[in-house]
């Protein structure tokens, strides 16, 4: 998969390759990025729940494998995941929860094609190692393909405390190859 990253506002910040290099008791994805070279890899237990998440500013490893979406991809249904995960392969676990809700069937048309997607809508609260992003809430909505496991487009967005709100990078993935 080749996928372009965004800034909300348009701005593209980079093209991130990313390949599947294990299929079997977990799947990895080696990750590799136009700007900053090889990246940490991506694991999941199994497609749809990830064990190692590099997306973010730090590297989260769950202690038990968070859903990316929901086992039911019907409209309507909705999840709760509560567990720890610790930050940059650290000794200190912080507290994560996870709610999804399917939200709708979609055709997503993409300059790579029209896809039938699944839009997933996913908000969580987390800990964060530094003091100052109390109240850490991250959301994202993603747009699943069914038929290749994967999703075509994040958008990703965070806010914390203490007041005033800070807030944490809008980010666009779109995949561009495959």
């Amino acid at each position: 998969f080749r996928r372009v990253l965004f800034r909300s506002n348009g701005q593209v910040l980079d093209v991130i390759k990313e390949t599947v290099c294990v299929l079997g008791s977990e799947i990895r994805l080696n990750r590799q990025s136009a700007n900053r070279g090889f990246l940490i890899d991506e694991i999941h237990s199994n497609w749809g729940s990830i064990k190692q998440e590099p997306t973010w500013e730090m590297i989260q490893t769950y202690e038990n494998p968070a859903p990316v979406w929901p086992q039911n991809l019907l409209p309507g249904t909705k999840e709760r995941f509560e567990s720890y995960y610790y930050a940059n392969q650290g000794t200190f676990r912080h507290r994560i929860s996870i709610y999804l809700s399917v939200q709708s069937f979609e055709l997503l048309e993409l300059d790579l094609g029209t896809f039938e997607s699944v839009r997933i809508e996913k908000y969580m609260t987390l800990g964060h190692p530094d003091a100052f992003r109390s109240n850490l809430t991250r959301s994202e909505t993603l747009w699943l393909v069914p038929k290749l496991g994967r999703f075509v487009v994040k958008e990703t967005n965070g806010n914390y405390g203490p007041r005033p709100r800070g807030r944490e990078d809008h980010l666009r993935w779109e995949l561009i190859n495959f």
